[in-house]
Parts: C-alpha cells; structure tokens; sequence
C-alpha cells in the first residue's frame, strides 16, 4: 500500500482492499452509490485484479457469481447502504446454495444514525441472516487507533475470504458491513493518522513482506487409508448391481476420469446430471455414461432389480424422476462424498457420508480394486443402456419442438466452450434431451436456489471471467426479461456472448404442472404472456439479432461464434406443443 491516507475512512477501505487481494480475492464489482466511496476508492487504486461496474445490485450480484464460477475463486461485491444492501440477497442464497464464494463488502451509516430515522438508513447487522456462512461488523475508522484495531481489520478480512472459500465448511457467500461517517471521499484531514501514529504502526499499514496475506491457512493432504480403501473395494466388489450417480457441481481435475473408471471397473451405469461435469468429455466414449435416465425414470421405468449399492457425488440432481428412484431405493446402501461434507440428501437415505477429497477417495479404491477382482453383471449395465437407446432413438424422431434446441446448440459448441442454461425449462431441456458427448464443456445453470432473475447477469460473469473462451446462454423470455440491464456491460467489456432465447411467450414451464388446466388463473397469473419482441433490446446494447426456429438454431449458434461478435437469437417454439410431445415419450416408455 501506498501512503498518504488522506482520512481514517480512505485507510479503513485500503487496508481492507489490500488484505483482501493478498487472501486471494480475485475481482472486485462495484455499484455506483454515496456511502460507499471510501471502498470504491480503494478498489479503484489497486491493478490487481479487474474490476466491473454494473447498474444495479442485483444484477451486480449475479454477475459477481458468474465472475467467481469462472475465475474459480472468491469475488467482492461494494454496494451503497440501504436498499442497495438488500437487492444482493437473492444473489447471496444462490451463492449459499451452490456453494460461491463472494465477499459482500457492504457500507453503512454509523450506529448513532440507526433508529433515528436518518435517510437512507436500514439495520444491515447480520441483515443475510443465514443467508451468508459468515457475518462481522467492521470496527468504525478511528483517528489514531491502537495497533490491535488495525490488526483486527486485516484478520477479519482474512477470516471473512476463508470462510468464503470453504476452509470452515462449504464455499459460499459472507458479509463484512462497514459504517462511515462523512467526510467519505479523500478529503484531507491532518488529525486522522498522525505521523507518530503512521511511525507506531508502519507494519500494519504495510502488511506482511513480499505482498503475503496476514494470516496463511493450508490444509494437511490427506489419503484414505489403504486399510479402509481395501474395505470398500471389497464391499463394492460384492454388490455387482450398482448405480452412480453424478449430480451438479462435481469437481474437476482428475475427478472425471477416476469417476469414469470406477464405473467402468465396475460395470455401474453412470448417471451424469448435465451440469456434473460428467456428461460432456472424452471418458463418455469408454465408460457407461448415460442420459436417458431422466426420461426413463420420469416415466416410472425401474431396473429390473433394484440396486444395491448407491454412489453420490454432487449437489442433488436436477430430475426428479432420478431423486424419485434415489427415494424409491430404499433398500440400497447409499455412499457420498462430498469436499465439504455438504447435506445433498432431500430424502434422507444415505447410510455414509464421506468428507475429503472424492478424487482421493475413487483413487484409493481403484488401487484397491486391482486385488480385488469384482465380476460385474453384464445382464445389470445392459437393461440400463438398452434404456438409453431407446430413449435416444424415441426422442430422435421427426417432429422437433423446443427441447431439441438444447442439443442442438450443444452440437454447436467448439470443445471447452461455457454453455449456460437457464433455469425453469432450458435446463430440463438439456437433462432430458442432450445426450452424453466427447466433447468436453462447461455448463453451468443457477441451481442453487433455481431462480430465474440472475440467469443473464451470472452468464455475462461467466463470459468476462473468459472472454477469450466462447460462452452461450440458453434461456427462456421471462429470463431474459428479468435482467436486461446487465446487457450495458457488453460493448465495454468487449464481451462476445451468443445469447439463445428460447421464446415461447411467457412461464412454459407451467404447462408440467397441474395448474395448466385450470384456465383462468393459467393463462393470465401463471404463464402471463406478454407479446414482447426482443429486437429493441438487441440494438439498444449493440447485440446482433437474429431470428431462427429449432431446426436451425444450431447453424445459428455456431455463425455467430465464427463471427465473433455479442449476438441475440430468438427462437420463436410453442411450450404447449413441446409438453404434449414429452408426455407421448413418457407414455412410450411406461408401455
């Protein structure tokens, strides 16, 4: 850091900035208000790490997450007080929920102006509630304060980033509230900060040597014993009829390809959620990675015996025909493990749940399994990848309606491109109807929580994140209507999104439900069409536009990545048609 500090509020904020880029912080979104100068000043200083300027918090916050989805890491959010604070909620349980870690740097009014009736003056002490894994109250800035203040604004940061990154139990978003009184810009005063005070605390101002955080936390590696592997490649090997199952959000690295051996070692069908990061990857061309589980289970179709032994990874899957037949499976010995031993059991049947590391777990009972010589049973694998051909072949026919766009665009993508689909009926599109592939892909959707009022912010996140990598968003109108704003960030940013709307006039996805037949309040309170065309939106923000229909809408998406320019694609489908011909394929499988 570098000195003078004009006033106590400009050396708060830039010893907060300053320790939070040492613990790792890696991009800071800031949203324009008063109250917060001091920390918008201080991020404004520091060449560090990027820094993004959205309209508004909610928004702000969306795209905050899709920034620390893609960068991997945790990311800062400043917002104003008041109101401000607030619109960051929905983004902070998405983050809870699937597990990002932001830093919600939020200003506030001093204490004295709390229940006064102050303007622009709300209690923003632990207003997340559980909403954030952890809450602290910013000491308020001090003239001359003593060395242990100081130090306690570093260690509270530090605190605040490791409780963001999963070091105290799962990733997710914490808020650090911090009350300024005015003057808020860098306004001069001599009385903060003397020199006999910059002398006495010199080496907290300056921080540790060689740019290191305050506080460093490691963990110790850890393996599973070779005893305890061995029991559980013997255990495995006993229950030739087994399932895996791969929900969202599993991790990287080596964790595919182990996962992908075990099931081939075994003969287990792999069950791969579209947003494990199992269904799309080279493994799928040697190991029993499947898809049509979640028609075929939505359908009521069961293995002809049940299974015996349940292997968990991931939050829990976005089908519920699959957490159906997890519940239905009662008598099956269902396994976890999880990084953070995080809860992913809605039916509560897990007899084991392992905390660690899921890829040194699979690596030490493959070693294991190399004595162990398991028989798998070929009749078992079989009756689940006849399943899967047929579902193939029966969704395959003539006839495309709405859902076929999503493998459509799938087929589109170069490999290691972001796919982002939008939650409500893009995302049971790709479940039910993209099929495993070789080609390696990130998809991610907001499955937290599940709503769909972030879904373009989080995906312009992901795009900034990369912009070098190719990011496409599938997602509905009512989507997209949501969360237009965000779109002002394209031409600054040099963002080159192919953003798909797959639009059907309104919530189709209340034509799953049972509501659809009861007509009003369907039509007007639970579809609530809205006759709105997008064209206006893609010239206001400079996007290029492009009308298509389902057939095409691949062609479309792959022309507009060569060209290498912001795009909007409208898919003009009918969600009705779509439901009836999904419920002719259920009807089939059940036969």
């Amino acid at each position: 850091m570098t000195p003078p500090f004009p006033n106590r509020n400009i050396l708060w904020a830039t010893i907060a900035v300053d320790e939070a880029l040492r613990q790792g912080v890696k991009a800071a979104v800031l949203v324009p208000g008063s109250r917060s100068t001091p920390l918008v000043w201080a991020w404004s200083r520091q060449s560090r790490v990027p820094v993004y300027t959205p309209w508004d918090e909610r928004s702000a916050g969306y795209f905050a997450l899709g920034l620390a989805v893609g960068l991997g890491g945790p990311v800062a959010v400043v917002t104003t007080s008041g109101t401000a604070v607030a619109n960051l909620h929905p983004a902070a349980l998405e983050a809870l929920h699937a597990q990002v870690p932001l830093l919600l740097m939020t200003a506030d009014r001093p204490l004295e102006r709390y229940h006064s009736g102050a303007n622009q003056t709300v209690d923003q002490i632990k207003i997340f509630g559980d909403s954030v894994r952890w809450f602290a109250q910013v000491p308020p800035p001090e003239a001359d304060p003593p060395e242990v203040v100081l130090c306690s604004l570093r260690t509270l940061v530090a605190r605040a980033v490791a409780h963001a990154r999963g070091w105290f139990g799962p990733p997710g978003p914490v808020h650090l509230n911090f009350p300024f009184r005015k003057p808020l810009e860098p306004t001069p005063r001599p009385q903060d900060l003397p020199a006999e005070a910059r002398r006495r605390l010199r080496a907290v101002l300056q921080g540790r040597e060689d740019n290191l955080p305050w506080t460093r936390m490691a963990r110790l590696p850890t393996a599973l014993p070779q005893e305890e592997a061995r029991e559980w490649a013997a255990f495995l090997a006993r229950r030739p009829r087994g399932v895996i199952v791969a929900g969202p959000r599993c991790p990287g690295g080596d964790f595919p390809r182990l996962l992908a051996a075990l099931a081939r070692r075994l003969g287990y069908p792999l069950l791969a959620d579209p947003l494990s990061g199992l269904r799309f990857g080279p493994w799928v061309e040697t190991a029993p990675v499947l898809g049509g589980y979640a028609l075929a289970l939505e359908a009521g179709w069961r293995p002809p015996m049940p299974p015996q032994v349940v292997l968990r990874f991931g939050a829990a899957p976005v089908g519920n025909g699959l957490l159906r037949a997890l519940n239905a499976w009662d008598q099956a010995h269902h396994i976890a493990i999880d990084p953070h031993g995080a809860w992913h059991d809605p039916d509560h049947r897990l007899h084991h749940l392992f905390q660690g590391d899921p890829a040194a777990w699979l690596a030490g009972v493959l070693r294991a399994l190399e004595g162990s010589h398991p028989v798998p049973d070929p009749a078992w694998l079989a009756a689940w990848q006849e399943v899967e051909t047929r579902v193939r072949a029966l969704t395959a026919r003539p006839g495309e309606t709405e859902g076929h766009a999503l493998p459509r665009v799938v087929a589109a993508l170069p490999p290691g491109a972001a796919l982002v689909a939008g939650n409500s009926l893009p995302i049971r599109h790709l479940e039910e109807l993209a099929f495993p592939q070789p080609q390696p892909l990130f998809v991610w959707a907001n499955r937290g929580t599940s709503g769909i009022d972030g879904v373009l912010s989080t995906g312009l996140g992901l795009a900034a994140a990369h912009p070098e990598r190719p990011t496409v968003l599938v997602l509905g109108d009512h989507s997209f209507l949501y969360d237009t704003n965000i779109l002002a960030l394209v031409r600054p940013l040099g963002l080159k999104p192919v953003i798909v709307v797959l639009h059907n006039d309104g919530g189709g996805i209340f034509y799953r439900l049972p509501i659809r037949a009861y007509d009003p309040p369907f039509t007007p309170h639970m579809r609530h069409p809205h006759g709105l065309g997008f064209r206006p939106v893609a010239e206001m923000y400079g996007l290029v536009y492009r009308e298509t229909t389902v057939p095409h809408v691949g062609e479309a998406v792959a022309y507009a990545l060569k060209q290498g320019r912001p795009s909007l694609i409208v898919v003009p489908t009918d969600a009705q048609a779509h439901e009836a011909a999904r419920q002719q394929w259920l009807e089939e499988v059940r036969r």
